[in-house]
């Protein structure tokens, strides 16, 4: 065999296995630990997309690289997604957390966060309305540690989206975006 993946089987044993799940409406975007207890692929390429205003939120499974876990494979099952809101969602939020590299469907990008600024992150929880935010270097040392922002409400504990992030010069729904480019493979 010439190192060619012949069949489903043998690419689902070429991926890394995944330990986040990664579900994103819109801008929202909610990042769960990954279980076995989860719908696999086939299961989400089959689920029914609604119809009308809202568009079915999109489910991808992200797999942390390197010895570090500096780098984020995005593994997105549902064709019928628009892939690049998906990835620009993805893209922006690991530039945030700490990632430098994230491997796309089609593409692999180097991710830096603007240096121009310490930013604030600033959430508020869809179930109790408790709004917190953080900045300063404590606060993103543990998130850069973390690799993702607090994944669920500090005040009544239920799981809630990544936070919004803006700095001085940002408006707070638009945030800073983190500087992509091509990688090499």
């Amino acid at each position: 065999m010439s190192g060619e993946i012949n069949s489903l089987a043998e690419a689902d044993r070429a991926l890394p296995s995944p330990s986040l799940r990664a579900t994103i409406r819109g801008e929202q975007l909610f990042i769960t630990d990954w279980g076995t207890q989860l719908a696999g692929p086939g299961a989400l390429k089959a689920r029914s997309i609604p119809e009308g205003d809202q568009p079915a939120p999109a489910i991808v499974d992200l797999a942390p690289l390197g010895d570090e876990n500096e780098e984020l494979m995005v593994m997105h099952y549902d064709e019928r997604q628009d892939l690049d809101e998906v990835e620009r969602v993805i893209v922006r939020w690991a530039g945030q957390v700490g990632y430098r590299r994230v491997w796309l469907a089609k593409s692999v990008l180097d991710v830096d966060f603007p240096e121009s600024g310490i930013p604030s992150a600033h959430f508020r929880c869809p179930t109790c309305s408790a709004e917190l935010s953080g900045d300063g270097a404590d606060f993103w040392i543990a998130v850069r540690k973390m690799k993702m922002f607090p994944p669920f409400c500090l005040t009544c504990g239920v799981e809630a989206p990544q936070w919004d992030v803006s700095s001085e010069q940002d408006s707070p729904a638009d945030g800073p975006e983190p500087v992509s480019k091509e990688g090499q493979k």
